[in-house]
């Protein structure tokens, strides 16, 4: 896997969300290490309000922003990643297993957002997503709701 984006793609984003993304709103970034792990990150965001494009059905506006951002790190193998993932579980509060997603997974707070981390085979998977304006009153049972069918797509793409 080149790029973070090839998993966390847009239309993935938007059909576990139900909200419009915006398309051209998309940041990548890599980063590799001494010790061999390759790091990559995307993020996605929700679309603004736009009165002249309407929503594609089955979605709305969200009113604020969500911006999920997605770190992929492939490590020398699975129990690397899995340590690794133990690793940030631990930074975790709430933390709460997700069975079935990847080869384990883990859902709760990690500093000012939500975390969800799994690992599949060799690669670890970390979808972060802080609160706005427009969902300021979300719960970690609404914000589990989304990210849970985002990592969903994510672990399904994922080598």
């Amino acid at each position: 896997m080149t790029d973070a984006c090839t998993v966390f793609t847009g239309e993935d984003f938007q059909d576990a969300v139900d909200y419009v993304v915006d398309p051209t709103n998309v940041h990548r970034g890599y980063h590799t290490t001494l010790v061999g792990a390759v790091t990559r990150t995307c993020r996605r965001t929700t679309a603004t309000l736009d009165r002249k494009r309407p929503a594609p059905e089955g979605t709305t506006y969200l009113e604020g922003a969500m911006a999920p951002k997605v770190t992929t790190t492939r490590h020398p193998d699975a129990a690397a990643a899995r340590a690794a993932a133990a690793k940030d579980r631990r930074g975790i509060s709430g933390a709460v297993d997700l069975p079935g997603l990847g080869d384990g997974a883990v859902f709760g707070v990690a500093g000012s957002a939500f975390a969800l981390v799994f690992t599949k085979g060799a690669h670890q998977v970390r979808v972060d997503c802080g609160l706005t304006n427009g969902n300021a009153d979300w719960t970690p049972a609404d914000m589990r709701a989304r990210l849970e069918p985002v990592a969903a797509a994510i672990a399904a793409r994922m080598p």
